[in-house]
């Protein structure tokens, strides 16, 4: 018997996904009725995920729970239920935390759109749900954020062709540049001092290093060259894994060492280099180390102060000693030079121009 033809344009890729046109595409027929959905473009979605999530659907449709995504009635709550799922699928390596953040905004964002038709949703609506949250007594950046969820999922559902116009613009709030909160060496002095023995070097390396919180707990011994006095940090963002070297200090190096000996005197081998009062790595996703550094802070009298202003006390010494701004960026590992100018009133030359300003106005004083 001859072999049926393969259709012009459309390649099986096995458990019910083809490829056509540059696109994966779920087709499956069940009790004499088909099914065909677009999944996602080739290279913006992994042949895994793709499988994956065509997988959910068969399984879904089998089951009886399959909804039909049709823009004629499509609601919200439909296209970021399909949205979650390849948020899920597409990262691999995403975090518990970071998954429990978005299925929050997710459900936050169904409460006020997720019975609204997708065509129905407008600048004015959008505008609604701005003015709702203020009301309710949320930040603006806090909004953003949400706003910004919002978008990637009308976005996603128009590049998947489950609408057939553009979405609406979501205008953002207008917000200030992140707060500059720093220690004064004084302050600092204070708080190491108020830290227990096996947290201090934890607090001292983050002010040294400028780390991140999650940067620091999940550092592992074999990312740290002591001779070498550098670390190796793995930076991973939507599309690339990055892995940049940190150059050390002689003081984070001398940290290092004494933690080394420590561990290897007590016969600690997890790998970790930062551990709790037990010897056992932090948890990234728990917030332990967030509980004994607010009593420290406490103890120290230390008030509206965050572990992650630690990055930003780093980031401040280094501008007030004369350190260049681009400098400053490098070892931030800041992605844009905005990002980095928030410090810049800081700079000893800044001080230079304001001071100046007082010069002139004594001088134009000086022609009365």
């Amino acid at each position: 018997m001859p072999r049926k033809p393969k259709r012009k344009g459309k390649t099986a890729l096995g458990d019910n996904l083809y490829l056509i046109k540059g696109s994966y595409w779920f087709i499956f027929t069940y009790k004499g009725k088909t099914y065909r959905e677009r999944i996602g473009r080739v290279g913006e979605l992994p042949l895994t995920s793709a499988k994956h999530i065509a997988s959910e659907l068969k399984s879904r449709i089998i089951r009886g729970e399959y909804i039909p995504l049709k823009e004629e009635n499509l609601t919200f709550k439909e296209i970021a239920r399909k949205y979650l799922e390849w948020y899920r699928s597409s990262r691999p390596h995403l975090r518990k935390r970071t998954l429990r953040e978005m299925e929050r905004k997710i459900t936050l964002l169904n409460s006020y759109f997720g019975s609204m038709e997708v065509v129905r949703i407008s600048e004015w609506t959008i505008e609604n749900y701005k003015s709702k949250r203020i009301k309710e007594g949320v930040k603006p950046s806090t909004v953003n954020n949400e706003l910004s969820t919002l978008r990637a999922v009308l976005r996603k559902a128009r590049e998947w062709g489950l609408i057939s116009k553009d979405p609406p613009k979501v205008r953002m709030f207008k917000v200030s540049d992140e707060r500059v909160r720093f220690l004064s060496p004084e302050e600092l002095r204070r708080l190491l001092d108020a830290c227990p023995p096996y947290f201090r070097p934890l607090v001292e390396f983050a002010v040294l290093t400028g780390l991140r919180a999650s940067e620091l707990l999940s550092l592992r011994w074999e990312n740290v060259n002591i001779e070498g006095e550098y670390i190796e940090i793995t930076a991973r963002t939507t599309k690339t894994k990055e892995t940049r070297r940190i150059p050390l200090s002689p003081r984070a190096v001398e940290i290092l060492k004494e933690l080394k000996a420590k561990q290897k005197e007590k016969g600690i081998d997890h790998g970790y280099v930062f551990t709790n009062r037990m010897g056992k790595p932090y948890s990234v996703e728990g917030q332990g180390y967030k509980r004994v550094f607010k009593t420290a802070c406490k103890k120290a009298g230390i008030e509206d102060f965050r572990f992650h202003d630690l990055r930003h006390t780093f980031a401040s010494y280094l501008v007030m000693s004369g350190v260049d701004l681009y400098t400053v960026q490098e070892l931030m590992r800041h992605e844009t030079p905005q990002m980095t100018k928030r410090y810049a009133h800081l700079s000893p030359e800044h001080m230079r121009k304001e001071l100046k300003k007082v010069d002139d106005l004594l001088e134009e004083g000086s022609n009365f």
